[in-house]
């Protein structure tokens, strides 16, 4: 029952490639439209960026509901679709908690930009094998399997709550980020010798 855990670390994986995704412009010359536009108010944006995270890290899970059914069974895999639907929402709550730049219009940072690759890519393994892990834990019994469904629906919500509570706290959202001084670029300000 361990091919179980394949689901869950494609399902993070998408999550994490479209918030990698959505730091990098895809017209940066058009940021002037979003400038001009800009209503100040990022909620719906936002919420509008994350729904399309979720589709895209849903769409597997969808998509092999039959191949499951066939395979598994009814009971087993409507455990294991509301699981991956389950672990696709926490995950796109908790990797697009922080995003204040306006996804595919924002300049990027290239020292930022490594840092949130590495930051993104050990979240996504981290949780990735850890819920892996608590699915499979799920399948021992029905109880185990309503336990962890609800373990990761208590972890969305309370992504959710996080990420709400902390947007509020936005003077605003980032156009563009600012870049490093030239010494921190090269490299000299480090002050070691």
């Amino acid at each position: 029952m361990w091919s179980v855990g394949v689901q869950t670390f494609l399902v993070a994986g998408l999550a994490g490639t479209v918030r990698l995704v959505a730091t990098v412009p895809a017209e940066l010359g058009a940021n002037w439209a979003f400038r001009v536009t800009w209503l100040s108010e990022p909620g719906p944006y936002m919420a509008g960026v994350r729904r399309a995270a979720l589709l895209v890290a849903t769409l597997p899970v969808l998509a092999l509901i039959p191949l499951h059914l066939v395979a598994w069974g009814l009971a087993v895999t409507l455990v294991h679709a509301l699981f991956g639907l389950l672990c696709a929402a926490l995950m796109v709550e908790w990797l697009f908690r922080d995003l204040r730049a306006l996804p595919s219009t924002c300049g990027v940072n290239p020292v930022n930009s490594r840092a949130l690759f590495l930051r993104t890519a050990g979240t996504v393994v981290i949780a990735a094998v850890l819920l892996a892990r608590v699915e499979h834990w799920g399948y021992g019994s029905p109880t185990r399997a309503g336990v962890a469904l609800g373990l990761v629906g208590a972890g969305f919500v309370g992504a959710a709550l996080w990420r709400q509570h902390r947007q509020r706290a936005w003077s605003d959202v980032v156009f563009e980020e600012p870049l490093e001084p030239e010494t921190q670029r090269l490299g000299i300000s480090s002050g070691t010798d």
